[in-house]
């Protein structure tokens, strides 16, 4: 987590290396990641890129036209496209992976973009997400897998 924590505080503002460092590590306990990969709400791509360590991701898709340009200069990405909120623009049964960090708590109608999501990976594909929330009892925010 040192690396990933590092990494957060020489390239980002100082307050995502509280949170970004630990998702990092929770999603890299399931690494290496089938082939093909699809990242869903890539953003500008660093993320993806310090997880998988510069390899290339298949697909990496963005609401925001703005930052999924980012994310195309990136070089992450084979291909990123634009997710308008509604359908992915992706074949059915493509991905073995879909990696989603931090973006579920931001849709605002989860079930259709969980089908959808479903609908675009293989039969056997693997869904990895962290939701940030807040937890009444904890009395603060934190990561669930």
């Amino acid at each position: 987590m040192k690396k990933f924590i590092k990494t957060y505080l020489k390239n980002r503002p100082p307050f995502y290396s509280f949170i970004r460092p630990k998702e990092l590590e929770l999603l890299s306990r399931y690494m290496p990641y089938k082939n093909p990969i699809l990242d869903f709400g890539c953003g500008d791509g660093f993320f993806a890129k310090t997880l998988l360590e510069n390899e290339k991701i298949d697909v990496g898709t963005d609401i925001n036209e703005k930052i999924k340009n980012e994310a195309k200069k990136s070089g992450v990405y084979k291909k990123v496209v634009f997710y308008d909120g509604k359908k992915l623009p992706l074949t059915n049964n493509r991905f073995s992976s879909v990696l989603s960090n931090c973006v579920l708590e931001h849709v605002d109608d989860l079930e259709p973009t969980l089908k959808d999501i479903n609908r675009v990976m293989k039969k056997g594909g693997k869904f990895y997400t962290t939701v940030m929330c807040y937890d009444q009892q904890m009395g603060g925010l934190f990561n669930r897998r």
